[in-house]
């Protein structure tokens, strides 16, 4: 897994394309963002065995994502939508930088999940929506894990202007679970 970094360096702008549209997530979307995250959880498996959803997997998620919800400052699932159906989501947060390091904080993209049925620039707006989101609270520096072997997910972050910014090394101890 790659950790990718984009520096933010733009103009606040307000994003509708195509009549897509971003907003916060909210608890009404919980279950359609559960089915779109199992999706995604079974295709990473299929690509790479080391993402493996629990057999609870989905009520796992389904409890943090709930917790995200509960507006805390430094933490959002923001959707995309389009005529009223959602698209996909990211869920970011702003955490502290390395320490004695600049920048203090800096954002996390935690997850993104697009529909792959209905695709197309919902990512661009979703991480547009990020930086967005970002830039209003002072963030500069935001990173995203990327796993290594998912090469459209790759394609897309360096498109964009990520560059590589350190490697999570992975080490399985034993058979625990």
């Amino acid at each position: 897994m790659l950790c990718l970094t984009i520096y933010i360096h733009y103009q606040k702008t307000f994003f509708i394309m195509h009549e897509m549209v971003t907003r916060e997530a909210t608890l009404s979307d919980l279950d359609t963002l559960g089915t779109l995250w199992l999706t995604n959880a079974k295709l990473q498996a299929e690509y790479d065995g080391r993402f493996c959803p629990s057999t609870d997997g989905l009520v796992r998620w389904m409890d943090w994502a709930r917790s995200w919800l509960a507006n805390d400052l430094y933490t959002v699932i923001l959707v995309a939508e389009r005529d009223d159906y959602v698209l996909g989501y990211i869920a970011v947060q702003i955490e502290g930088g390395r320490p004695g390091m600049l920048p203090e904080r800096v954002g996390r993209v935690r997850e993104m999940v697009v529909d792959q049925h209905d695709g197309e620039g919902v990512g661009t707006v979703l991480v547009d929506a990020a930086k967005n989101w970002f830039y209003d609270r002072y963030v500069s520096v935001v990173l995203a894990d990327v796993p290594r072997r998912a090469s459209v997910q790759q394609a897309f972050w360096r498109a964009i202007g990520a560059t590589v910014h350190t490697e999570v090394m992975y080490v399985k101890l034993g058979n625990h679970q």
